[in-house]
């Protein structure tokens, strides 16, 4: 069970280069997978009201296709800080090999919910959610 974690986006991605006035940052909202850990990144300069994530998996039960739902997942953040990253989920690279995992995301900014989803199996590998306009 994935417990919530906070942490910085320069801690997960140390190689970023450093935000210069006229170098804005193009992505709003990204996941970046660091191991078998799923993190929501917050790389607006935006305090983000709410983060929520629910997580679903699917595996094969037999040779013609059925399927199954695995428990399924919610944690959720309030006040996520610009470069911020919450942790979502976590992955065993053994377990779940053989499950395709959605993962489902609700931003909360101002009132407004915007949502996303990522599918993969074994989980979501790293994506761009959103991008400034």
């Amino acid at each position: 069970m994935t417990e919530p974690h906070r942490t910085t986006i320069a801690s997960l991605l140390p190689s970023r280069p450093e935000r210069t006035p006229g170098n804005t940052p193009k992505v709003q909202f990204s996941v970046d997978r660091t191991g078998g850990k799923l993190y929501f990144l917050n790389q607006t300069a935006q305090v983000l009201d709410k983060v929520t994530n629910s997580s679903v998996g699917l595996v094969r039960t037999d040779d013609e296709g059925g399927g199954a739902a695995t428990s399924e997942f919610t944690i959720s953040y309030d006040l996520v800080q610009p470069g911020e990253a919450v942790l979502l989920d976590e992955f065993d690279d053994y377990f779940d090999a053989d499950s395709v995992i959605g993962t489902f995301i609700d931003v909360q900014v101002d009132g407004e919910i915007e949502s996303f989803s990522v599918f993969g199996k074994g989980g979501s590998g790293s994506k761009v959610l959103k991008k400034f306009s």
